[in-house]
């Protein structure tokens, strides 16, 4: 016994000297990468108030009108009870909230702990801060996973995933459900690893805390469910069963309080009327019908003929992440898939980033904020696949520096999005500036912003017509569209959300897909006077992404296109041109349904 107790100890100074060898290899990496992390966090603050407080992004401005609306209740009965609590949306008129209530709570209570900031910019700085919460959680993962340059690695390449960076402007609940998830991660690492009580208790709050941010927060079951599996087999059942217990009772209590308009609470205290609210859960199933493509909603049109995951892989890659971070991503999930021995936790997490993946990617919708959760977990498999590839040669750690280095300058381009003033705001005061009081103008649809942003800049006095787009084509909007477009000495696009959608529908607008065609085309009788843009950009360089997912564009940096009638504008020749295509049926249309 003594000999091996000797062998033994020999063995463990012999990894303990192995590991200290590794870790003066990765000094100069270390050293490189550190100050990248501090730089990224200040991107996510860096021009909070890019829309000039003029609430440009539709799903914060929702938010802030909602959270504007609630008042705290008189007492903890009131405050469970959904049918009269003030801090209930459900209650407000006119009010169809399917998001969680808790980032509602902590903009509430922020703002009555710093009275004179603005709201607005009080809830994109939680946003800010909960994103950076996210990169502290992925670096305590990764670093008792990897060694503390691992850990840096994955925390940078969170930290300068643009898709973070562009959401820690925006005050939705996304970053604060993806903080808690990867908290939750974090605390059922540290059960398996130490295998403390409460840690079991955190799993589940931090878990209830992001169901109680955003309801598709539940998928994170397959990752409990994974580390259920990792601490059963390495545990009595006894104690198993009981921190299974607790992490669920936390979960039920975090998400009882954090998101109280789920229940009823009309009884036993309120606290204990665990019966569901019918109010929330048709809101929510009716935005699963939306999610499904079964509901014809304008901004589901995007989605007709994108091709399953391919379409998601590609915007992560060409915007979200950036290809090197995904690349790398994926090569660490093949690595962990050849030799997954003694990677229990990284199995865990690469299995929630894989089921995430297939089902989100799958769905109709495909927004790629939806994957926001999943990204702490590519990084860990990231490093991973830096880590195990060095491991055969040295000289290959520089490859985690430039994939670090890549993600970062991509972040840093998005970032430099929110130091230019808004696309539309811009074209809003050329037009003030340059189109004459009186002139008739035309925008397309009353469901999209129009031009100019009128609580912002003003109207100028214009007489402005819409297009309606989005309506159906019928023979009513066909005399109604020529009459304007006769009528109209411009046509403002305040973003891609019409003519880019509206032809991969043409059964359903074939007269405005032809309208569309036409106008690009210069055969409507109207040129493209002046446009706005705003790329991400470094330097000189200029990264156009307007073929990107809609959502990544619209809200903080659409491309603004200002037409204006010709001399060659001729009324017969554009009533033949819309004369010239059938028009659909009046019968219900189905997103999901569209081209067959």
């Amino acid at each position: 016994m003594k000999i091996r107790g000797g062998e033994g100890e020999k063995g463990r100074r012999g990894e303990r000297k192995d590991e200290a060898a590794r870790s003066l290899r990765w000094l100069p990496l270390l050293y490189s990468l550190s100050p990248l992390l501090p730089f990224l966090i200040l991107c996510r603050f860096y021009g909070l108030n890019w829309d000039e407080g003029t609430l440009l992004h539709p799903d914060e401005r929702f938010c802030i009108t909602v959270a504007q609306s609630l008042n705290f209740p008189a007492s903890a009965s009131q405050f469970f009870d959904s049918s009269v609590s003030p801090l209930n949306p459900a209650n407000l008129p006119n009010t169809h909230f399917v998001y969680g209530q808790l980032p509602l709570f902590l903009l509430k209570i922020a703002a009555i702990l710093a009275p004179s900031a603005d709201f607005l910019l009080t809830g994109r700085f939680l946003s800010a801060l909960f994103d950076c919460g996210t990169v502290l959680f992925t670096f305590l993962i990764a670093r008792r996973l990897f060694s503390t340059q691992g850990a840096i690695l994955a925390a940078v390449l969170v930290a300068g995933a643009a898709l973070h960076i562009q959401h820690a402007h925006f005050f939705v609940t996304d970053a604060f459900a993806a903080c808690f998830l990867t908290a939750s991660f974090w605390a059922g690492t540290r059960l398996i690893g130490e295998n403390k009580t409460r840690d079991a208790l955190l799993t589940g709050a931090f878990f209830g805390a992001a169901l109680a941010c955003k309801i598709s927060a539940a998928l994170f079951v397959v990752a409990l469910l994974g580390f259920l599996v990792v601490f059963a087999r390495c545990n009595p059942p006894r104690r198993t069963v009981f921190c299974a217990l607790l992490c669920g009772f936390a979960a039920i209590i975090c998400f009882r309080i954090g998101h109280p308009m789920a229940f009823r609470g009309e009884i036993a205290g309120g606290f204990f009327d665990l019966r569901p609210d019918p109010r929330f859960w048709r809101e929510v199933a009716t935005q699963a019908a939306i999610t499904r493509g079964e509901v014809d909603v304008p901004f589901n049109v995007q989605w007709i003929g994108r091709t399953p995951w391919i379409f998601s892989l590609w915007n992560l890659g060409f915007w979200g992440y950036g290809w090197p971070f995904l690349l790398s991503a994926g090569a660490g999930l093949l690595v962990l898939a050849r030799r997954p021995r003694g990677h229990a936790i990284l199995l865990v997490g690469a299995l929630f980033a894989v089921v995430m993946f297939g089902i989100q990617g799958a769905a109709f919708s495909k927004f790629t904020r939806y994957f926001l959760p999943m990204t702490p977990f590519c990084a860990l498999l990231a490093a991973h696949f830096w880590s195990e590839i060095e491991q055969r040669r040295a000289v290959f750690r520089w490859g985690a520096l430039l994939v670090a280095l890549l993600t970062t300058l991509w972040g840093a381009s998005v970032a430099s999005i929110y130091g230019r003033t808004h696309t539309r705001l811009a074209a809003s005061r050329w037009i003030l500036q340059n189109i004459a009081p009186g002139t008739v103008v035309a925008n397309e649809t009353d469901w999209d912003e129009g031009l100019p942003i009128s609580w912002a800049v003003g109207h100028g006095n214009l007489s402005a017509v819409t297009l309606d787009s989005f309506d159906l084509d019928t023979p009513q909007k066909r005399a109604s569209l020529m009459a304007k477009l006769d009528a109209a000495e411009w046509i403002f696009i305040s973003s891609g959300r019409s003519w880019q959608n509206i032809p991969r529908w043409p059964q359903k607008w074939p007269m405005m897909s032809q309208f569309y065609y036409a106008l690009f085309s210069n055969r409507l009788g109207f040129h493209l006077e002046k446009q706005f843009v705003s790329y991400p950009q470094l330097g000189p360089l200029q990264f156009p992404d307007s073929n990107a997912e809609e959502a990544l564009s619209v809200y903080d940096h659409p491309q603004v296109l200002l037409f204006r009638k010709t001399k060659n504008y001729d009324a017969a020749k554009v009533r033949a041109l819309l004369e010239s295509v059938p028009l659909p049926p009046e019968q219900g249309w189905m997103p999901k349904l569209a081209g067959q």
